[in-house]
């Protein structure tokens, strides 16, 4: 199923399975490996939003490919789709950019690449779906007012010193169990937090923990 905007695809199985965004990024990533078109000499990147799941790190790692994190923001994926070696690109909400065609992102294109490497591999699309690994992430959202932002994210950076921490877009804090992202919305007074973890009652837990935090920077 494409979107009316024509940017963002949706996969149906031929089981009848509707793939979330996340299924479908790690049947892109797989088939993307052995046996799919080879790609021009020194295109080996894959560019990825920094709250995707850590899987798609090892599935590219399996087939020799490189991971480029980027902003979760549409236009930082695009600009960085258009760095030199992008192979391929793809947000969390369908949107697929295949950088040899054009660096934005094209539902079309991405299911005529989807059915490209189905016939490569000689798989179905089910069977590919039922190796992926899984991915246990939560979204939420905590209301932050304007002037509050900027306190909110400083605390947190404050709070989370000495940590495994990463500032690509927001802050991304590392834990034994998974990671947590922490985003301000840049049109609407709320914060976005994304958490991933080894399960999906620990993914849940860092949400509602992290949540609390802001809930009281925000009081």
């Amino acid at each position: 199923m494409i979107d009316p905007s024509g940017d963002q695809l949706t996969l149906i199985d031929g089981e009848g399975i509707v793939l979330s965004d996340t299924e479908s990024l790690f049947c892109f990533l797989e088939l993307l490996g052995p046996n799919g078109a080879s790609p021009p000499s020194g295109v080996s990147t894959v560019v990825l939003p920094v709250n995707a799941p850590r899987a798609s790190r090892s599935i590219l790692e399996a087939h020799d490919l490189e991971l480029r994190w980027s902003k979760t923001s549409a236009p930082s994926l695009m600009a960085e789709a258009e760095g030199t070696g992008v192979l391929f690109a793809m947000n969390l909400e369908g949107g697929v950019i295949l950088p040899e065609f054009m660096p934005a992102f094209d539902a079309a294109a991405g299911l005529l690449k989807m059915l490209d490497l189905l016939t490569r591999h000689g798989v179905s699309l089910a069977e590919v779906r039922h190796r992926a690994p899984a991915a246990h992430l939560v979204h939420e959202t905590v209301v932050t007012p304007w002037e509050e932002k900027g306190l909110v994210m400083r605390t947190l950076v404050e709070q989370t010193h000495g940590r495994d921490v990463e500032l690509i877009d927001g802050v991304k804090v590392h834990h034994d169990q998974g990671w947590v992202l922490v985003l301000p919305d840049p049109e609407e007074p709320m914060t976005h937090i994304w958490a991933e973890g080894d399960s999906a009652p620990e993914a849940k837990a860092l949400t509602q923990e992290y949540s609390r935090r802001l809930r009281q920077m925000v009081r």
